[in-house]
């Protein structure tokens, strides 16, 4: 029965590792870009969406390591304001992983 489960992990693991695109543990740094959005201004509003652009970004970062890769660096960069009132930034960020 712990066989069973632990295929059944394995399973899951590469099905998620295949659907991320992510490269195999072959000794090379490889990236992950990520892509979330940000409002900018004041207000519990924007601080509540900023802190939902942190936690995606987290998300990935903790799949990666829960995945056994090796988290090298990150790089964060906003984007171009969006929509009509330009209240809402793209933030990117660069994951570099091995």
């Amino acid at each position: 029965m712990i066989d069973e489960n632990a295929d059944t992990i394995n399973k899951a693991k590469e099905q998620f590792i295949k659907e991320m695109h992510l490269a195999a543990k072959d000794g090379f740094v490889h990236t992950l870009m990520v892509m979330t959005f940000s409002t900018v201004g004041n207000g519990h509003r924007d601080e509540a969406v900023l802190l939902d652009s942190t936690d995606k970004i987290n998300a990935y970062l903790n799949v990666l390591q829960k995945l056994n890769y090796e988290i090298v660096d990150i790089k964060l960069t906003a984007g171009s304001e969006q929509g009509i009132t330009k209240k809402v930034t793209k933030l990117y960020a660069l994951i570099m992983y091995k």
